[in-house]
């Protein structure tokens, strides 16, 4: 998968709501590639874990998976 962003890098997701990215892939739930979000605020859905699968650790209902075309860079990286 090819994205803009990666793991550990600090997003908006378009809802909008702030976060870390947490988990980039495949996931059990679901087809083609979720992003994994860990929010600053409690408006998740989770902890990183969906139906006994664990993608990433966060506190509980801070945890939320979303399409990446919702996932939007806050800062820039070195290249």
């Amino acid at each position: 998968m090819s994205c803009e962003f990666r793991v550990g890098e600090r997003v908006q997701i378009t809802l909008p709501v702030i976060g870390t990215v947490r988990y980039i892939g495949k996931t059990e739930f679901g087809s083609d590639d979720w992003v994994g979000v860990e929010l600053d605020d409690p408006m998740g859905k989770h902890d990183g874990s969906v139906r006994n699968n664990r993608y990433f650790t966060c506190p509980p209902c801070h945890g939320l998976f979303v399409r990446p075309k919702s996932v939007i860079t806050l800062q820039k990286r070195d290249s």
